[in-house]
């Protein structure tokens, strides 16, 4: 077990300073839920899901190795898996992004869009 902590300890902390930005970003969205709350839950929904895909994703790194040694399985079914949940990672990652995108973009209107061009 201590293998694990050890191990895991460093990956989790690299993550440290993206996390304290989505912590940070989901502060931001609930002060400035009364000015848009549409687009403030798509922020939190977007910042949520990318900080459960990090967190995930590090994660997995550390632990399935050492499940999966620890059940015997071979280096090509570690392998299969990892791309298996690489491929989950990455659809959920571009989620996150495709929500924050319509936080941004999404909540304008075409004459707040032309009012936004003209300045």
């Amino acid at each position: 077990m201590d293998h694990i902590l050890q191990s895991l300890l460093p990956t989790i902390l690299l993550q440290i300073p993206a996390l304290l930005v989505m912590l940070v970003g989901v502060i931001l969205a609930l002060v400035y839920w009364r000015r848009n709350a549409k687009v403030s839950l798509l922020v939190i929904a977007a910042l949520v899901l990318s900080f459960f895909v990090r967190v995930g994703s590090a994660l997995q790194s550390v632990l399935l190795p050492f499940l999966m040694n620890t059940r015997g399985s071979g280096f090509q079914r570690i392998g299969w898996l990892v791309s298996c949940l690489g491929i989950v990672w990455s659809v959920l990652n571009a989620v996150a992004l495709g929500l924050l995108l319509g936080a941004v973009f999404g909540w304008r209107k075409g004459s707040d869009a032309e009012a936004g061009e003209s300045e």
